[in-house]
């Protein structure tokens, strides 16, 4: 029996053996369909299939650190992110993450803080095509001047 595919096209990075084989790591999320044939000296057969490549999970990042801070702003210096991923930075006035009520930017400065207060900043990888937002960092203390 061999195998191949007669119309659409598998997810990039997956390849079709001629012995019915799906082998690889697949490059991108999405929704994949295609058409295969089986067939031998006796008989085929074709069949479509859809292919579902869901989201990877968000990488866990380190908690990011200060560079400078005045009366009122924070410049955090920038955590390295993961391969096929940018990282985004949040500050609140809470030591517990509460991601669905915090306000994420990819810019490591925070401006019009109230002075001599007390902030919490975190640290993830940002949700993209391929990957799910990663969870919030452990939460670094800060204290404006």
């Amino acid at each position: 029996m061999t195998w191949r595919i007669i119309s659409g096209r598998l997810p990039d990075g997956l390849n079709l053996s001629v012995n019915g084989v799906i082998s690889g790591i697949p490059a991108k999320a999405g929704k994949y369909t295609f058409t295969l044939k089986a067939e031998n000296s006796l008989r085929s057969d074709v069949r479509q299939l859809i292919c579902f490549v869901e989201k990877g999970s968000g990488a866990i990042v380190d908690s990011p650190t200060v560079k400078s801070k005045t009366y009122n702003s924070i410049t955090l210096n920038a955590v390295p992110a993961p391969p096929e991923q940018t990282i985004e930075y949040a500050i609140c006035a809470s030591n517990i993450a509460d991601e669905a009520n915090m306000i994420w930017q990819e810019e490591v400065i925070f401006e019009d803080l109230t002075p001599f207060a007390t902030y919490y900043v975190y640290a993830r990888a940002k949700e993209n095509e391929n990957y799910l937002s990663g969870e919030a960092s452990v939460s670094g203390e800060i204290i404006t001047e």
